[in-house]
């Protein structure tokens, strides 16, 4: 009878770490460590249809940066020829946006006592920027001539604006 010999098989462990996508856009994360892998690896990056995914990758390729919201597959493969696949989801928060606004014209085209308030929509600790380079923490700009005002919220949490800005306009009346 012939003997077996049994050759040693090490699977290959994925650990994945996603951090989400801000409002649906780009900016999430995935970093990838294949443990018990022998070099060189592999790393080759899908979207949920199996086409390849075009992301911004670590020179080595096991971390994504600037990745939208959405699925993809990773599959890494080792010198032995060992692969394993991983899905991962790389979800969105909706952090503050404009929703609304309410408006108090200027009384005259040269005077400052207008004021706009922005209803805002998932207001954590966030601050306003307005176009008028003013930062504020309450929801309303006050004093402000006849113009046209951008409202941005900024997301105290991740700092950056989440939604497009609204345009409000302040007008003298008719």
């Amino acid at each position: 009878m012939g003997s077996c010999s049994s050759r040693e098989l090490s699977t290959i462990q994925l650990l994945v770490s996603v951090a989400d996508a801000a409002c649906s856009q780009v900016g999430g994360r995935i970093s990838c460590i294949a443990e018990n892998a022998v070099a060189p690896i592999r790393y080759e990056w899908y979207n949920d249809d199996g086409s390849a995914a075009l992301l911004e990758l670590s020179t080595d390729r096991s971390n994504a940066s600037s990745v939208p919201a959405g699925r993809y597959k990773i599959v890494v493969t080792d010198a032995r020829d060992t692969s394993v696949a991983r899905r991962v989801e790389v979800s969105s928060f909706r952090g503050p946006t404009v929703v609304g606004y309410a408006v108090t014209h200027a009384s005259s085209d040269t005077a400052r006592d207008g004021k706009i308030v922005a209803q805002i929509e998932n207001m954590d600790d966030s601050k306003i920027m307005w176009t008028s380079g003013v930062c504020t923490d309450e929801h309303s700009l006050c004093d402000v001539p006849p113009g046209t005002y951008t409202a941005t919220p900024l997301s105290a949490v991740y700092m950056h604006a989440c939604e497009a800005a609204v345009v409000l306009a302040t007008r003298a009346p008719l």
